[in-house]
């Protein structure tokens, strides 16, 4: 049985993430248990302050069971604009949890028209890329491997733009957009994406469509 705990916030618990991944690995027969720990605009480094009490989680569950693989996700744009305060967060995160494994979400740009992209100077591609290397960078220095989320939305929106990936805040993901990441994510872990959907309740010619892509990308 593969343990992971996925650590991160809203871009994670959106539609529940987590519930959609453990959902594939299940119809698939992949026989794995998904622990998350998240809460809004969190950073990693929270999880390594000793009087926070998602910390005290963390420790409780390492210590309930060893985890196989630990997934991190940064707050949206962190990597970018605080990229040392980020690389601290993932280093702490592996320190704490000890995993046999670690993989970076790498998330994506946010959307045309949000206002974040115009106090940075940002366009949802520089964005999208700039986070792509942050998270790479960081994956090296804990010999981890990134699970290109961010790669898969900008490239499903280049090929099939009628997919909507995104949130009506033109930030977090759409529930196509959680099932997105959930099978980005999936491929990472099992190196290969999932024969069966069925539970992921989307249209079958977009998951098709949506798989071709993340299999390119990933």
């Amino acid at each position: 049985m593969m343990k992971i705990l996925m650590l991160g916030n809203s871009y994670t618990y959106f539609s529940d993430m987590p519930k959609i991944l453990q959902a594939l690995l299940d119809e698939n027969g992949v026989g794995a248990k998904v622990d998350s720990i998240t809460a809004g605009g969190r950073r990693l480094v929270q999880n390594l302050d000793e009087g926070d009490a998602l910390h005290a989680e963390v420790v409780a569950k390492c210590k309930e069971s060893a985890y196989d693989v630990l997934i991190l996700q940064e707050q949206s744009h962190t990597p970018m604009s605080h990229y040392r305060e980020f690389l601290r967060g993932v280093c702490g995160c592996v320190e704490l949890v000890k995993p046999a494994r670690t993989v970076m979400y790498a998330t994506w740009g946010r959307k045309e028209g949000c206002d974040l992209l115009e106090e940075f100077g940002w366009t949802n591609q520089s964005m999208t890329e700039g986070l792509a290397a942050a998270y790479e960078a960081a994956a090296r220095k804990v010999g981890g491997k990134c699970a290109h989320v961010g790669k898969s939305f900008f490239e499903i929106r280049k090929a099939y733009p009628e997919i909507e990936l995104y949130d009506p805040d033109l930030s977090h993901p759409s529930y196509a957009g959680s099932c997105v990441a959930a099978l980005t994510v999936y491929k990472n872990l099992t190196g290969s994406l999932p024969a069966k959907t069925a539970s992921l309740n989307m249209d079958a010619n977009d998951v098709a469509r949506a798989c071709e892509v993340i299999n390119g990308v990933n």
